[in-house]
């Protein structure tokens, strides 16, 4: 299948299981949703629901199936696609014409606090780690810079809480750290 019709399937699940009582129906769009989650390499697929698709479910299911293909697949990931899936995002949350529910922008900025999160962790890859920060910083400089667009510099604080969340203390498990790992990060953080 291509791009437009695994779209059209995420679409139709999400909305099945937003409209339907029917426990059989909704039995199989859940079935649909899971697969896509535990799907390998969802990114592409993911990218293309944000920027295609007009249902927040079917954006949130996409950003949902980013996150647990993050988790289970960073290992596996290079350093220069984990750096277009962070720019893909930070475009879509920042440069998008469209009004983004706050539940989507949200999962948005968890899956962007992961990314950074992880690659504090556990890249070895010095200029990654040491051109994440700044680019971070200068996202936040540049979307805030110009008071007009009082929006940007909303989702840059979300982004900002969104960042220290993930490092606080009670994020282990969402993060799919182990216990020391994610104590490691965290005191790395802090200083």
């Amino acid at each position: 299948m291509d791009n437009s019709a695994l779209i059209k399937v995420i679409e139709q699940a999400c909305l099945t299981m937003q409209n339907t009582s029917s426990n059989t129906q909704r039995q199989e769009a859940e079935k649909a949703l899971q697969q896509f989650r535990q799907s390998a390499s969802p990114y592409v697929l993911a990218l293309s629901i944000l920027s295609h698709s007009n249902i927040p479910a079917a954006k949130y299911q996409g950003l949902a199936a980013v996150k647990i293909a993050l988790i289970r697949e960073w290992t596996e990931l290079q350093s220069s696609d984990i750096t277009a899936l962070l720019n893909n995002l930070i475009k879509y949350c920042f440069e998008t014409n469209e009004k983004i529910p706050t539940f989507v922008l949200n999962q948005c900025f968890h899956i962007i606090a992961l990314i950074f999160k992880y690659t504090w962790t556990f890249s070895t890859d010095d200029e990654i780690k040491d051109t994440l920060t700044p680019q971070m910083l200068q996202l936040f400089t540049t979307m805030t810079s110009n008071k007009e667009h009082l929006m940007n510099i909303e989702k840059c604080i979300k982004l900002m809480i969104a960042i220290i969340e993930e490092f606080a203390g009670r994020t282990c498990s969402s993060s799919g750290l182990i216990w020391e790992q994610h104590v490691k990060c965290h005191r790395s953080f802090e200083l």
